[in-house]
């Protein structure tokens, strides 16, 4: 039998005697340690000087004849590229990343040839500082080895804006010596303390490993305190500050897991934030099986203050203990064995808890709160030092096995008091009056929980996006981390201003990572490469003395095909003042109001061209004449055309697009040509002028070219609204910002979308493709072939499936199937694609109906990410086209009917 095992059996005895007895209760300050017969001594400080010096191992005297490390920064789309240059060595590579404010730091591990025949090649340890908002870059060399063969997984924190630690390794004979250090970055000056931990690699401390490190922070944020733990239960705590070795190690407590028999290993001491205390869980005999006995101790002197137990009979949660920040509660989770739900991981089960027990400082249970019947419980996080918020749910089956949390409700959960009380879900974050983050208690600690969710506690109000991932926060700044089934990697940033989700970076999972966010930067390692992308999430376009956003593209007034020009018997004159388009704002109604000889095409869509009045009727019923339009075309797919309102303080802003038929369109949307109109609450209305920066200058038009299929909204602190458009090749973002006396609309914002329509077609157009499938078509090309029957119906939502617009497309389709006259229909491009505020993508798929005939059919539709997979959550109103002059085309079709079909249905967030 081995340390550990003799080690484990006599801790499991006193438990159990601690456990039964009575008697053996003490006051705390006679308890003794988890171990019988362990020497409980005092705090110990070395008083030893740190050093300041460039580290190297005792084998090696010269450094002079190894080449330095060659790290550059180099332009790259979005922002710039840390290369880690190979040409000296075979191998480079980045080994531990942190960051801080504005500062990031590489702890870059390379294998060099020191120039001695001896030694050969060795290897070195490099730090790279890079500050990309000056794209500053930083090289100091740290320390050399001659290769070690101990475990070693290197570590690298920044301590504050100016000094990083790491741990170094040396080789004396047969014993390896480890080290903390600290490196200034500036002077390259670095500090030591003595070594911590000394191993002879032919004892039994050669399986050993550092496994985990925790830390303090001071009120500025910068770290005090550093408490290191290795595998096999060992543990040290340092002073940053004083620069001293502190605190009681004789006493050891192991991890779990064996990396020989697949449980991965995970530390199981739970240190207070202040690192004053720690909470340990004892494993079973099998140390791969984690028990449900506990002690809390104290983190200085090694003494422990309490062993408790939970029943034997309960299967605790993976997720461990949970301190609050103070350092003066935790909680544990657990279901009963056998009701465990959740999901299983390596390390053990994540359970939909039916029990969460609360403990203070000293280990003694002061509440436990108990899921309603039918039920389960999961803590979200800590809202303050006595309160949380927890997610309360009915656990549902998956239709491809396994438990998700049904509906959500969010509660407030006081500790000292016992009170629960639920908060009321918003769909409009911008409605929180007192909104602030709360991130999941640990970057995906939480099974199948949103990353993070917006709360009014004052209100006891909640918003939550959908997504599912990691959270990263820096500089105010916080970024969601999510990945989908197809390795594609999504990254959202929340935009407190706007209170909604913005993709900022979409990209292959398996050749990027997000490692770091820093404020307005995003560091990505490239796979397979010695480098990594510095991403900007807000570049800042090229400015004109004015500070404008310089417009390179082309926004001028769209002609199209000039149809009106050309000599057909379907074109007629019209007699004129038909209303085209109309909207009521707050203040009055705008119209737009045809004259005599207007133009229309005829037959097929509404197409109109000649000169439009266009006239105002306030709230007093004064009309108003405002500029007529010359020489427009419009496109519209209902009889009247329709316009946007955007309401700002003491104006509405009105926007008409003439190009307004959704039908033929296909994913890349359609250009369009935008007039903007404000409309007062003095009853005033007038024509906005659209003023833009371009390389030639400042430029005026009445109109631009936008596009259709955007999503039009407002800026909560300034009057703006956004359209989009191509900049050459770019697909762009412009924000007009409305001034009311100056009666123009500037272009104030650009931002370059292109990357997030990449990555929405990539998916939409796959589910085109799956939606073909599900409704049964036969006549098309499935280009990843035929989804299992089984797989593709779990992508669709009940609600969805059950879409009566879906439901009457599939059942006619396999009507014509049956009769012997499969439809020939198949999927366009889907159109109007975008993502939405809550992390979803909102589309309209379409369809070609008749394929001799060209008829077309929109159905909306929300994907949503649930569990790495895109699907169906709902679909919304089901519109075919209308065209005049065929009575019923469907009479030789045998799909009677779809000539301007329209099945309303509300889409579902």
């Amino acid at each position: 039998m081995n340390r550990q095992m003799i080690l484990m059996a006599l801790v499991s005895s006193v438990i159990i005697l601690l456990l039964i007895i009575p008697a053996l209760e003490r006051p705390k300050d006679e308890q003794q340690p988890a171990n019988e017969g362990a020497e409980v001594a005092a705090a110990v400080e070395v008083e030893t000087e740190p050093t300041s010096k460039i580290l190297t191992t005792g084998e090696i005297d010269k450094m002079d004849q190894i080449p330095p490390l060659n790290a550059y920064l180099e332009p790259a789309t979005g922002g710039m590229r840390l290369v880690l240059d190979e040409e000296e060595s075979p191998y480079v590579n980045s080994v531990a990343e942190d960051a801080m404010g504005g500062l990031s730091v590489h702890l870059v591990e390379r294998e060099v040839d020191s120039g001695s025949a001896e030694l050969g090649w060795v290897k070195q340890y490099n730090l790279v500082a890079v500050r990309p908002d000056s794209a500053q870059i930083d090289t100091y060399t740290l320390y050399t080895e001659k290769a070690i063969d101990h475990s070693f997984y290197p570590i690298v924190k920044l301590l504050n804006e100016q000094e990083a630690m790491f741990i170094s390794r040396s080789k004396e004979g047969d014993a390896i010596e480890y080290q903390l250090a600290v490196v200034h970055l500036g002077n390259g000056r670095i500090r030591t303390m003595p070594s911590f931990w000394r191993i002879h690699s032919d004892n039994e401390d050669e399986r050993d490993f550092l496994l985990s490190t925790h830390y303090e922070s001071n009120e500025e944020g910068h770290i005090s305190e550093v408490m290191l733990t290795s595998y096999e239960g060992k543990r040290w705590q340092m002073d940053m500050e004083s620069f001293k070795l502190i605190g009681h190690r004789g006493q050891t407590y192991p991890a779990t897991g064996d990396a020989g028999s697949g449980g991965p290993p995970r530390p199981l001491m739970y240190p207070t934030p202040d690192l004053e205390r720690f909470a340990y869980s004892f494993t079973e005999k099998d140390p791969i099986y984690i028990s449900n006995h506990f002690l809390v101790a104290d983190s200085k002197s090694g003494k422990v203050i309490k062993l408790f137990s939970i029943d034997d009979s309960m299967q605790l949660s993976d997720s461990g203990l949970v301190w609050n920040k103070e350092s003066s509660r935790f909680f544990l989770e657990y279901a009963k064995k056998g009701e465990e739900m959740g999901v299983g991981y390596d390390s053990g089960p994540v359970v939909f808890a039916q029990q969460i027990a609360f403990y203070d400082s000293n280990g003694e249970r002061t509440r436990v709160l108990h899921a309603a019947k039918g039920e389960r419980l999961s803590v979200y996080n800590w809202l303050d030092e006595h309160r949380l918020l927890v997610e309360s749910y009915r656990p549902v089956q998956r239709a491809s096995g396994g438990w998700s949390k049904g509906d959500i409700v969010y509660k407030e959960y006081d500790v000292r008091t016992g009170k629960l009380t639920a908060y009321r879900k918003e769909q409009d974050a911008g409605k929180l009056a007192n909104g602030e983050t709360v991130t999941l208690r640990t970057a995906g600690g939480t099974y199948d929980s949103k990353a993070f969710v917006y709360v009014d506690h004052k209100n006891k109000k909640i918003w939550t996006p959908d997504v599912k991932g990691r959270t990263h926060q820096s500089g105010g700044q916080l970024y969601i981390d999510v990945s989908d089934a197809d390795m594609q990697q999504y990254i959202f940033e929340w935009d407190d201003e706007a209170k909604s989700l913005r993709l900022v970076y979409s990209t292959s999972s398996s050749e990027q990572q997000l490692r770091q966010a820093l404020g307005d930067w995003l560091m990505l390692e490239e796979r397979g490469e010695s480098s990594f992308l510095y991403l900007n999430t807000k570049p800042k376009p090229e400015l004109n003395e004015e500070g404008l956003p310089v417009f390179s593209g082309e926004l001028a007034r769209l002609s199209g095909n000039e149809w009106w020009n050309e000599n057909r018997d379907t074109i007629i004159s019209l007699p004129g003042n038909e209303i085209r388009a109309q909207v009521k704002s707050r203040y009055g109604t705008l119209r737009i109001r045809s004259s005599e000889g207007e133009l229309e095409h005829y037959k097929g869509a509404r197409q109109y061209y000649g000169r439009y009045e266009v006239e105002f009727t306030n709230n007093a019923s004064k009309k108003i004449s405002l500029p007529s339009l010359e020489k427009v075309a419009l496109e519209l797919g209902r009889p009247v055309g329709e316009m946007k309102v955007l309401s700002f303080d003491g104006f509405d802003l009105i926007l008409f697009v003439t190009h307004q038929r959704w039908f033929g369109k296909s994913y890349d949307g359609e250009f369009t040509n935008v007039y903007a109109y404000a409309a007062t609450e003095d009853g005033r209305a007038m024509p906005l002028t659209f003023r833009y920066a371009s390389p030639g200058g400042i430029q005026l038009a009445d109109s631009i070219v936008g596009m259709v299929d955007t999503e039009t909204g407002t800026g909560s602190s300034v009057q703006s609204a956004t359209l989009q458009s191509y900049m050459g090749e770019k697909r762009v973002e412009l924000v007009w910002t409305a001034d009311v006396k100056t009666k123009t609309l500037t272009l104030t914002g650009l931002k370059d979308r292109t990357k997030e329509y990449d990555s929405i077609r990539t998916i939409v157009e796959r589910y085109a493709n799956r939606l073909e499938q599900a409704l049964g078509l036969t006549d098309i090309a499935l280009p990843e072939g035929k989804m299992d029957k089984v797989k593709l119906r779990s992508l669709f939502t009940e609600k969805a499936w059950n879409n009566p617009g879906f439901q009457r497309l599939k059942t006619d389709f396999a009507k014509l199937e049956k009769a012997g006259t499969p439809s020939r229909a198949f999927a366009w491009q889907p159109i109007n694609a975008r993502y939405d505020e809550h992390g979803n993508i909102r589309v309209t798929f379409t369809f070609n109906l008749f394929y001799a005939v060209g008829w077309a059919a929109h159905l909306e539709a929300i994907l949503k990410l649930d569990e790495y997979e895109w699907t169906f959550h709902d679909f919304g109103m089901l519109e075919t086209e209308y065209q005049e002059g065929y009575k019923e085309l469907d009479d030789n079709l045998g799909m009677k009917g779809y000539n301007g079909l329209i099945i309303p249905d509300a889409l579902e967030r």
